[in-house]
């Protein structure tokens, strides 16, 4: 059944499964067998009588396609058929067109006249039928293709069960819409193709505004020990150890404790003994830092002695008081403040003078 199912699916372009359930619906209207239709569909002969619910009238199988049940009397609003078209022309519960396309196929196949094979068929070989005209709004619907013809109504026939429609094919998807054009140079995204001209644009002015790069101290910047060619701090000390820069501590000192206020800005001196041109390390000189910072520390009234500095400048002897800042700075920022003086204004070098304030470790 199968096979035969396959061939006349081919020869009429109908879905296989369609055909299947088309033939159980007829088989179930006339007391049939599906097989036995699907054999008629495909022009086999019978292989006994077709039973047809009616009384056999002894007239032997002629191997014709016999035609189907009269459907039933349609309201006098509904035309009948063209001239040209049969009235019959539905064998095995299938439209005429499909029929005369099986006849077609089934003419090729057995080489013989397309005429011969419709007058089997029970059709007649003139023009094709004119469809009938569209029944009246008052009519009832017509029959689907694949729905079989209601048999004639017999007294001792028994109603057979209603059959389920044949389920609809599904619709093809539509083709999703073109998606818009979201990319430029080979399909890059607009913003990604962007910055293939932006970053080196970019690249080029950080070129042109700091062509060495970010200077030691900034941006994570390490200096580079000429000799040994080792990653270090910006003041020479190992990388990984803290380093307070104790010459610009001792700087912001200077201003801030108000030593400039005496002093001068440039150590020029004001009310107090001038600092610059060497002259602070007159009064302490390299190796007397620690006097220094006590002078600082205690100022005028606090000094235990006549006298201070190498020059034994009497205590007091210029009119003004050395004020005491120990009340107000840390040991740290007070050795700061006189490393400051002694480098800036007296021109001793910074790591001999952070050496002798006792900042560093002597070597």
């Amino acid at each position: 059944m199968n096979e035969l199912l396959e061939r006349v699916s081919q020869d009429l372009g109908v879905p296989v499964e369609l055909l299947r359930r088309a033939a159980a619906a007829r088989a179930a209207a006339m007391g049939d067998t599906a097989e036995a239709v699907v054999g008629r569909w495909a022009g086999e002969e019978p292989t006994g009588e077709e039973p047809t619910g009616e009384e056999p009238t002894g007239a032997e199988p002629t191997g014709e396609v016999p035609a189907a049940a009269s459907p039933p009397p349609q309201p006098a609003a509904t035309e009948t058929p063209a001239e040209g078209s049969a009235p019959a022309a539905e064998p095995a519960g299938l439209p005429e067109h499909l029929v005369r396309r099986t006849a077609a196929a089934r003419a090729k196949r057995e080489g013989r006249p397309l005429e011969e094979v419709l007058a089997e068929m029970g059709l007649e070989t003139g023009a094709p039928p004119t469809p009938a005209a569209a029944p009246t709004p008052a009519a009832a619907p017509a029959p689907s293709a694949m729905e079989p013809a209601p048999p004639e109504a017999s007294p001792d026939a028994t109603p057979a069960p209603a059959e389920e429609p044949a389920a609809a094919l599904p619709e093809p998807p539509a083709p999703p819409d073109d998606e818009p054009a979201a990319s430029l140079f080979g399909g890059f995204p607009r913003w990604l193709a962007a910055s293939f001209v932006l970053l080196p644009l970019i690249a080029l002015v950080y070129a042109l505004v700091s062509p060495n790069g970010p200077d030691c101290g900034t941006s994570g910047r390490l200096a580079i020990d000429p000799v040994t060619g080792v990653g270090q701090n910006c003041d020479g000390s190992a990388f990984g150890t803290s380093s307070t820069d104790f010459f610009t501590s001792g700087m912001e000192l200077f201003t801030g404790a108000t030593c400039n206020v005496c002093h001068g800005d440039q150590g020029q001196g004001a009310v107090g003994p001038a600092f610059a041109g060497g002259a602070v390390l007159v009064t302490f000189p390299s190796g007397s830092c620690a006097d220094h910072v006590e002078w600082v520390r205690v100022g005028t009234d606090g000094w235990p002695d006549p006298t201070y500095g190498a020059t034994a400048k009497p205590v007091g002897g210029s009119g003004a008081k050395m004020p005491a800042f120990g009340n107000q700075l840390s040991d740290e920022e007070l050795r700061s403040v006189v490393l400051y003086e002694r480098v800036a204004f007296g021109g001793e070098p910074l790591a001999e003078a952070e050496a002798d304030c006792g900042l560093v470790p002597a070597e």
